[in-house]
């Protein structure tokens, strides 16, 4: 290995790392606005659960706070 690159290699793994979590990060948002826009839908439509709504609206924002918590 020459001089000087070993801090190139470790630079370019800890972005990888990073990106990697970033990935996670963006695929539970997507999921979470996925069920938020299924949830807004079954409201709309008259479809929700009969009395579930309201339990099922506070997991939601449960589930996006712990992604910032």
């Amino acid at each position: 290995m020459e001089v000087g690159t070993e801090w190139q290699r470790r630079a370019l793994l800890q972005a990888r790392d990073e990106i990697q979590e970033k990935d996670k990060v963006i695929e539970q948002l997507q999921k979470t606005i996925s069920e938020m826009k299924s949830h807004l839908e079954k409201k709309k439509t008259g479809k929700g659960g009969g009395g579930n709504d309201e339990n099922e609206e506070d997991d939601i924002v449960r589930k996006f706070e712990e992604l910032y918590a």
